[in-house]
């Protein structure tokens, strides 16, 4: 029996990248059947017939897309859904492939972070503003100061942790790494670390360590061969996936899933929770003369789509995908100012290679 999966469009090329998405799927030997909703314009409500679909399927290919120049700045769909559904972490893959511009032959890892707290709780007091005011003259603060409250739980720390734990413990690697500034922000990211320490000790087998965010960042430049599974809070680890995606030739190279109870298993096991696959945002525009219909992140969605098969529990089908987009990207390349990509060009290109493996 076809497993559902529910899938967000978008218009024009995007809608024609769908339809790709499907084809090479299906090629690849994976019997999925696909539940079609338009990527959401607002934030999503728990009543919405998307949310209901997704909690339905349990997963959710997102391939809206956003159209160069037409919508600028659009949020990718599993932020608008993320209230709704819950959708408390993010993970970044980066991987390399040969023939991507710029990308480094030797990274091969996947970042954790939470996405509710910290910059992204959106807590602040303008300048002058009452409050600001108030607040400021209790703390001692002069010079009219705008204030951010950043914060963190520990139950958040305990999700990002869980889920980075349990997929190293899937994937089978002791390489666990805790990025933090704890002795710069004691109350917070002392929290956070305080917290992976408490979880980690249910995970023998998973190695830890705990590494400045900053020595973090230098050494995912330097050797990023040596990381595989990083945990960090919200706004050093948007800053950490930027690094790991241009190490690997930039976001189009780069997908994320956002994850909500439970996380994707890296075996091919029964699966719990919801889980939003899509490309890392935002995506590079196509280059200038790329061309009509060129599209910005097509790899990163197949990419995502591989990730989706894994946590589907369909290993083979993934693995045939991910060879063919490798065997495609080695032949031809694709990144820097190299040419861009149509739906038509990267489904013709999945579908030859797809065939010639079988």
């Amino acid at each position: 029996m076809a497993r559902a999966v529910t899938l967000i469009h978008g218009a024009g090329p995007a809608g024609e990248l769908a339809e790709v998405v499907r084809d090479v799927v299906e090629r690849a030997g994976a019997s999925l059947s696909w539940n079609r909703f338009p990527a959401p314009d607002a934030p999503a409500r728990p009543e919405d017939p998307l949310v209901a679909a997704v909690r339905a399927t349990g997963v959710c290919l997102d391939v809206s897309l956003p159209l160069p120049g037409v919508q600028p700045g659009v949020p990718p769909a599993a932020e608008r859904l993320a209230p709704a559904l819950g959708l408390d972490v993010c993970a970044h893959p980066a991987r390399s492939y040969p023939g991507v511009v710029g990308a480094r032959p030797d990274v091969d890892l996947v970042l954790f972070r939470g996405t509710t707290e910290g910059p992204f709780a959106g807590l602040g007091l303008r300048t002058r503003e009452p409050a600001a005011v108030r607040l400021a003259a209790e703390l001692g603060i002069a010079g009219e100061p705008g204030l951010t409250v950043l914060p963190t739980t520990r139950a958040a720390a305990v999700r990002v942790v869980e889920a980075a734990c349990e997929f190293a413990r899937a994937r089978g690697t002791s390489r666990f790494s805790v990025c933090h500034r704890a002795a710069l922000l004691p109350h917070t990211d002392g929290l956070f670390l305080h917290t992976a320490r408490n979880v980690v000790v249910r995970y023998p087998e998973v190695g830890f360590e705990a590494r400045d965010v900053d020595e973090v960042a230098r050494e995912l430049v330097r050797a990023p061969q040596d990381f595989a599974v990083l945990a960090a809070q919200p706004g050093a680890g948007s800053l950490l996936a930027a690094v790991a995606a241009g190490l690997v030739g930039g976001p189009d190279f780069a997908p994320c899933f956002h994850l909500g109870p439970a996380g994707p298993q890296a075996t091919p096991q029964a699966t719990t929770g919801l889980a939003v696959f899509g490309a890392t945002w935002p995506t590079v525009p196509p280059a200038a003369g790329a061309g009509l219909g060129a599209l910005p992140g097509p790899w990163a969605v197949i990419l995502a789509s591989v990730w989706a098969l894994r946590h589907l529990g369909e290993t083979a089908p993934a693995g045939r995908l991910e060879a063919a987009a490798a065997a495609v990207l080695a032949d031809r390349g694709a990144g820097g100012d190299g040419a861009a990509w149509t739906a038509a060009a990267v489904g013709e290109a999945l579908t030859d290679a797809l065939t010639h493996a079988s």
